[in-house]
C-alpha cells in the first residue's frame, strides 16, 4: 500500500541528540552520573557547546516522537511520509537539527523561538557506560496559534494519523520548563481526528504524565485510538495493580469512537509485555501477551528477540518499536504484522547506540 506525503503527523518535543566519547574529567566537571539521565541545570549551561567541539561528535535528531517517525520513514523508504511539528531555537543546534531531520526523510514544521535554545540531549560514552544530560529548552514550546497557521493547518487536513507526546498535556512539568503547548492544543488535534475519522495516537512519554496529570489523561483518553506507555508509566497509572489488569483497564476505558477498538501497547526496553484488545505490554522490546475481547493470550516472540549479550543500548528501543509498528499498521497490515515489524525495528536499534540504524532497511 503506497502512502501519501504527510500521512502521519507527530507533535512532540524535537531534540538534537549530541553523542561524544568523553573523558573522565569532563564527566566529573559536570557532575554526571553513570548510566543515568540528569536534567540540565545552571552547571550545565555551557556543557552542550563544549560537546559540539569534541572530536568525533555525532548529531542525531531526537525526542521520542521524532525518533519513532525517523524509524517509520526508514522502513517506509519514501521521503516526507511523516511530518514532525515542534519548536526549536534560533541557533546552531536548531539549524543542525533541521538539517539532520530532513536528511533522514522527515518533513518538518519547526516553530523558531528566538527567546529559547533548541532542546538538546547530551550522550557521553566512556567505555561501556553512558552519561546523559537533557535540556528541553524550546522543545515543548508550541502553542495553539502555531497549530492554526495556514501551512500547518493544511498539513493537518491531509494527514490521516496523528502521534502526540503526552508531555504536551502538562503545562508546568517538573522539568522546570513552562510549556506554552497546552492541553487545548492536543485536544484540538484529537477532536479533528474524531470528527474526520482519523487515527489519534498517544505516548505517555514520561512518568510525570500518569503520576501528576491523571485528570488530563482521563480527559484525552476517550479520543485515543492507540496508546503507547512503558512499564513504569503503566504502573504509575494504577499503583499496585497487575500489569495485565492495567492493560485491560486502559483498553476498556471510555472511547468516543466505537468503530475501532483501542490499541494499548505497554513497552519495556523496546519490546511488548502485553497486548490488550488491543493493548500491547512490552518487555525488552517484545510482546508477551495479547488481550482480545477482555482475554489475554500468549504471543511468542522468541524468533524476534535479541539475545541479551548482543544488546548495545536500550535507549531508543521503545521509540523504534513504535516506528516499526506504525509503518505496518498505517499500511493496513494486521496487528500481528505490525508487532513483528516493531520487534524488528527494536532489535536493530538495540544493536546500536541511541536510536540509530543502518542506511538501508532490510525488513520485508
Amino acid at each position: 500500500m503506497a502512502l501519501s506525503e504527510g500521512v502521519l503527523i507527530g507533535l512532540g518535543y524535537p531534540l538534537l541528540e549530541i553523542q561524544v566519547d568523553a573523558e573522565k574529567d569532563f564527566i566529573e566537571k559536570y557532575n554526571l552520573k553513570e548510566n543515568h539521565l540528569v536534567e540540565g541545570e545552571k552547571i550545565h549551561l555551557h556543557m552542550f557547546n563544549e560537546l559540539a567541539h569534541i572530536d568525533g561528535v555525532k548529531y542525531i535528531p531526537g525526542g521520542d516522537i521524532q525518533n519513532s517517525l525517523r524509524v517509520f520513514q526508514w522502513i517506509i523508504g519514501s521521503r516526507k511520509r511523516a511530518l514532525v511539528i515542534g519548536s526549536i531555537g534560533d541557533d546552531f543546534f536548531g539549524r543542525t537539527l533541521r538539517k539532520r531531520a530532513t536528511g533522514s526523510g522527515l518533513d518538518v514544521i519547526y516553530e523558531t523561538n528566538k527567546w529559547q535554545k533548541t532542546g538538546t540531549l547530551g550522550v557521553m560514552f566512556i567505555e561501556n557506560n553512558r552519561y546523559l544530560c537533557l535540556d528541553y529548552a524550546s522543545g515543548p514550546i508550541y502553542g495553539l496559534e502555531q497549530l492554526e497557521k495556514n501551512e500547518t493547518n493544511s498539513k493537518i487536513m491531509k494527514a490521516q494519523f496523528f502521534y502526540v507526546s503526552g508531555v504536551l498535556l502538562t503545562t508546568t512539568p517538573e522539568t522546570g520548563v513552562l510549556l506554552t503547548t497546552t492541553p487545548e492544543t492536543v485536544m484540538k488535534l484529537a477532536e479533528h481526528a474524531l470528527i474526520t475519522g482519523k487515527n489519534f495516537i498517544m505516548n505517555f512519554s514520561s512518568i510525570i504524565v500518569p503520576e501528576n496529570h491523571h485528570s488530563e489523561v482521563e480527559i484525552i483518553l476517550p479520543y485515543v485510538d492507540i496508546l503507547f506507555v512503558n512499564k513504569s508509566e503503566a504502573q504509575a497509572y494504577e499503583y499496585g495493580a497487575d500489569l495485565k489488569e492495567i492493560a485491560l483497564d486502559l483498553a476498556n476505558y471510555e472511547k468516543i469512537n466505537k468503530n475501532r477498538a483501542r490499541v494499548v501497547i505497554i513497552l519495556h526496553d523496546g519490546y511488548p509485555l502485553f497486548i490488550a484488545s488491543e493493548v500491547i505490554i512490552l518487555h525488552d522490546g517484545y510482546p508477551l501477551f495479547i488481550a482480545s475481547e477482555g482475554q489475554l493470550k500468549n504471543f511468542s516472540i522468541d524468533k524476534e528477540k535479541l539475545p541479551s549479550d548482543e544488546i548495545v543500548d536500550t535507549n531508543g528501543a521503545d521509540d523504534a518499536f513504535i516506528g516499526g509498528f506504525l509503518a505496518e499498521y498505517i499500511r493496513g497490515k494486521s496487528l500481528d504484522d505490525a508487532i513483528r515489524c516493531g520487534c524488528y525495528a527494536a532489535t536493530i536499534v538495540l544493536k546500536n547506540e541511541g536510536c540509530t540504524f543502518p542506511d538501508h532497511c532490510a525488513y520485508k
